[in-house]
């Protein structure tokens, strides 16, 4: 499984204006500078996964020399780990740190880069490095890290937070430019994050901070890489010196300054002492923005497809946001595709997944992760099916966003049922029947063994019988359940309850204050009520 993901040849979708650039800046790179990456495979290192390295080392100085006029002018060695304790290993041993300090970084971050030493650690294992799009932008991100201390030069004056945010935005940039990572999509993403952490570190906490003290506000789980990103997105924006070649500028600066915050005056044109307050009336605007729906066309669609989209969407928010009291933190993008490649593309440029898994992915009819999902268009042919598909993994995605952890632990019929109950009632509002029809549907899928409610009272317990009995029964169970909850008891009874579980931290406690009764004493009631139906379908 993990071999087959990391396929790079083909994967790399290059925008057109930048693929001929990238060929022959590519011819005329050994002419610019005589430094050379290399890569060091460390015991037990996936060689897959070294290949990928590999080829994004040799497609970085490419980039960087196009967008900002620098490439890597030193020799760098990029050491490839197979997990966190050898990725500490090699911290100490190549990258100079202490036992202490390696073993801390190594709890938290993916990769490490020394200019000084001029060495980089990747750690093979990290959630990031196991998509396309992630291990790009570690390695363009580390290896910026290298062209910050050539500017630079021996001694450093830059903010902390100005390394970090270039930094990530240099990895986005590579990613974007070489078709694994959508750069706007990205920056979406870095508001996301600080929107749905309240106690993410404010731009007055790293503006002025070192190195141990990030790595506190990591540990702390504050957000300072998304801040930092923000801050650097800002920076970009309000510049009068368009384009991201301002960003090598700034660390010109550094060394001719000696002053990380003069810098940022001469590079940016900015007034560094009220830049912070600056940036703050800016992010508080975005943030007072809220979460939102964008619906949009990968390529060419059958007509009518986004505006039914933009309908159904409209319906699910009113009943989520309006009856249920679910708010959206975050921006949901939702991107129709009117092909299986079209579906395949937008897999590799949203998601960073590699074009030989995405190959395997094009009989899927719709994939998400996080806030961003792509559906594939053609495989609905009713405006019915349409309006389904839109609001159910619309209504997955905003529950995701909105709800505590405590929805999907405890009663997760109760949160799935929700999902389900407001994915048919946003499509019949557009197409009445729908509701009775998929009834009809979910009872038939009942047919022969069935999981009960108590099978699915936990997480633990409902993972196992979706994994016993099908994700579809289970999905059926729930759906069902809900909907009959909801016609006893009101549709307005599911806020209560929502709220009541924000209130009480238990889904359990919040059921008797709402219900008058037991989780388990409604369980007997829907047995009874879904054994005759069972018998007219079966």
């Amino acid at each position: 499984m993990v071999n087959n993901l990391w396929k790079f040849e083909g994967s790399m979708r290059v925008r057109k204006p930048v693929i001929c650039i990238l060929s022959l800046l590519l011819l005329s790179l050994h002419g610019f500078c005589a430094a050379s990456i290399q890569v060091v495979e460390e015991q037990g290192a996936d060689p897959a996964l070294v290949q990928n390295v590999r080829q994004v080392t040799e497609a970085f100085d490419a980039v960087m020399l196009h967008e900002m006029n620098v490439t890597v002018t030193q020799n760098v060695k990029v050491f490839v780990t197979p997990g966190r304790e050898s990725y500490a290993n090699v911290m100490q041993r190549e990258l100079g740190q202490d036992k202490e300090a390696a073993e801390r970084s190594a709890r938290l971050t993916s990769g490490f880069s020394s200019s000084k030493k001029q060495a980089i650690a990747l750690n093979g294992d990290a959630s990031q490095m196991k998509r396309l799009g992630g291990v790009t932008s570690v390695v363009a991100h580390e290896l910026f890290h290298q062209i910050q201390g050539q500017l630079e030069g021996a001694d450093r004056y830059r903010l902390y937070w100005m390394s970090e945010g270039t930094a990530d935005y240099v990895g986005a940039l590579v990613a974007d430019r070489l078709g694994v990572l959508d750069l706007d999509g990205w920056k979406k993403q870095r508001i996301n994050i600080i929107r749905k952490n309240p106690s993410h570190a404010s731009p007055q906490e790293i503006a002025d901070i070192s190195l141990s003290q990030w790595t506190t506000l990591m540990e702390q789980k504050k957000s300072p890489y998304e801040m930092a990103d923000l801050m650097v997105i800002f920076l970009l924006e309000q510049s009068n010196k368009k384009g991201p070649a301002v960003i090598a500028e700034y660390f010109r600066q550094c060394n001719k300054l000696r002053d990380g915050k003069a810098a940022l005056t001469a590079a940016f044109g900015v007034d560094s002492p009220s830049f912070p307050v600056r940036f703050s009336a800016w992010l508080n605007s975005l943030l007072a923005q809220g979460g939102s729906v964008e619906i949009s066309a990968a390529g060419p669609l059958p007509t009518g497809w986004t505006s039914e989209a933009q309908d159904v969407s409209a319906r699910l928010s009113a009943i989520l946001a309006q009856k249920w009291n679910i708010h959206l933190l975050s921006t949901l993008r939702i991107l129709l595709s009117g092909s299986a490649d079209g579906f395949a593309k937008a897999l590799t440029h949203e998601f960073g997944i590699a074009s030989n898994e995405t190959e395997k992915m094009k009989a899927e009819t719709w994939h998400y992760a996080g806030g961003v999902a792509v559906i594939q268009a053609n495989y609905y042919t009713t405006g019915q099916a349409r309006a389904l598909v839109v609001s159910e993994v619309l209504a997955r995605m905003w529950f995701a966003d909105a709800l505590p952890a405590a929805l999907t632990d405890r009663l997760p019929w109760m949160s799935t049922g929700g999902v389900f109950y407001a994915t048919v009632a946003a499509a019949d509002a557009l197409f009445p029947g729908t509701a009775a029809r998929q009834r009809e549907i979910w009872l038939k899928r009942l047919v022969g063994e069935i999981p009960a409610l108590s099978d699915l009272s936990e997480r633990a317990l409902y993972n196992a019988a979706a994994k016993r009995l099908g994700s579809l029964k289970v999905e059926a169970l729930s759906g069902l359940a809900a909907t009959l909850l909801l016609e006893k008891y009101g549709e307005d009874s599911y806020g209560k309850w929502l709220a009541g579980v924000k209130e009480k931290g238990d889904a359990r406690i919040a059921f008797v204050a709402v219900y008058g009764r037991s989780w388990e004493t409604f369980a007997d009631e829907f047995q009874a009520w879904l054994m005759p139906r069972l018998k007219k379908v079966s």
